[in-house]
């Protein structure tokens, strides 16, 4: 943290990002969605008040793609297959970390496009899909990494199946998507908000049965 804000006082906007980079493929989502708890508790609010750190990795994130970024380097290819089921932020960073080690690697998911919870659970408002797609090309850009959506583990292929296609390994980043009940009865019968979210973004949402009626809304996170 010290490094990049370091670069970018000196206005060196792309070594910032590039240090960045060497912990965090996904910076410019990232800067839109942490919830920044280490924040307040920032020992520079002991003199005056905390440094947005997330802010600031946001910025040079943006910056990067709007006037492009230096490039990490890569390992020559290794001889080595890694598949990966799941492409949400688990199965993308293991994508992008392994493919700087010299590891050929493909992802598998269940939805057409890559992105996860972020493409699909997370509002457009918060999270537009055109900075994250520009940040997930941005990994594809590094080569070798082949997307396969509409794949789903125990439909299309197994573990087994991968492993005779000629994998060396397999990472397994499915996600933990769990919605959290508060207990009431009859709740489970209600539309959940992960999968209103879902649904939404996907544009699956019937809202024909909200129409010309009374909605109550539980909680307010997005």
């Amino acid at each position: 943290i010290q490094g990049y804000i370091g670069f970018i006082a000196k206005g060196e906007f792309k070594s910032a990002l590039s240090l960045i980079k060497e912990k965090l493929p996904l910076p410019a989502v990232v800067g839109r969605v942490c919830p920044r708890f280490c924040e307040p508790v920032c020992r520079r609010a002991l003199i005056d008040e905390p440094i947005a750190i997330n802010n600031l990795k946001r910025f040079v994130a943006d910056y990067g793609l709007k006037h492009g970024e230096i490039l990490p380097p890569v390992k020559p290819l290794n001889g080595k297959r890694v598949a990966i089921i799941g492409a949400g932020p688990c199965g993308l960073s293991c994508a992008y970390f392994l493919r700087l080690e010299g590891f050929k690697v493909t992802i598998f998911d269940r939805e057409p496009e890559p992105g996860g919870l972020l493409r699909y659970g997370i509002p457009t408002y918060k999270l537009p899909r055109e900075v994250l797609s520009k940040e997930i090309e941005n990994i594809f850009k590094l080569g070798e990494i082949e997307f396969q959506g509409g794949k789903e583990w125990g439909r299309d292929f197994n573990l087994k199946e991968l492993f005779s296609q000629g994998f060396d390994a397999i990472f397994i980043a499915t996600g933990v998507r769990k919605e959290k009940f508060w207990g009431a009865k009859g709740e489970k019968l209600a539309l959940s908000g992960i999968e209103f979210l879902y649904k939404f973004n996907k544009g699956e949402l019937d809202t024909k049965p909200f129409q010309n009626k009374k909605v109550v809304i539980l909680g307010c996170s997005y």
